[in-house]
Order: C-alpha cells, then sequence, then structure tokens
C-alpha cells in the first residue's frame, strides 16, 4: 500500500528532524518541542515509537517552527534544515536564554 509506506516515510524523516533539532540544540527536550507544536507530549512520543502518524499541522508546525525543509519532510530530498537565515523563523526557547544570561553574568 503505496500511502501507508509513504506516510511512514514521512513519520521516519519527522523523528530524524526532532532528534537533529535537540541536536542542534534548537530545543533541549521533547516536552519542549511538543509545547511549540502545540501537541501533548504523549502524542509526541507516539508519533516516535510508530504508534501515530504526524498531522498536517504538526508537519507544518515543525517547518515553520524549527524551519525544517518541507522537502524533506514530505519527499525526502535537500537537507533537514530549509535554506533559511535562522534569525528569520526560530527564537531560542526561553530555558535557553535563561541559562545564556546566566553564563553571561558569571563571566
Amino acid at each position: 500500500m503505496p500511502q501507508q509506506q509513504d506516510a511512514e516515510l514521512i513519520r521516519d524523516r519527522f523523528n530524524k528532524a526532532i532528534r537533529y533539532i535537540i541536536a542542534e540544540q534548537l530545543a533541549p527536550d521533547v516536552t519542549t518541542i511538543a509545547h511549540e507544536l502545540h501537541m501533548h507530549q504523549p502524542s509526541l512520543s507516539q508519533i516516535a515509537h510508530n504508534k501515530r502518524y504526524p498531522t498536517i499541522e504538526v508537519l507544518a508546525g515543525i517547518c515553520l517552527r524549527y524551519r525544517v525543509s518541507p522537502e524533506y519532510l514530505l519527499i525526502g530530498t535537500g537537507s533537514i534544515f530549509a535554506d533559511i537565515p535562522a534569525s528569520d523563523t526560530i527564537k531560542k526557547p526561553k530555558v535557553t536564554q535563561a541559562k545564556t544570561k546566566i553564563a553571561q553574568k558569571q563571566q
């Protein structure tokens, strides 16, 4: 069934994008990502454990919030992150901003 196979590939790329977002320190953890995507953390966990698929709203949200390439998510071509300057589309989570302020005060 090609449609289910496509949905599984999109889910796999979505999960890979989540791991990259955390690795690139664009979000500290999946709870923060879930909050930023306006979803409950258990729902994101179900996607990660292949128990559900990301909705179109969640896919759009990750593209807009974390500049993930829609071409990568939907088709699997290109890089994970869109070629958009980070300052145009992304704001660091408040937790990261607070840690930066604390580090600056300690210097």
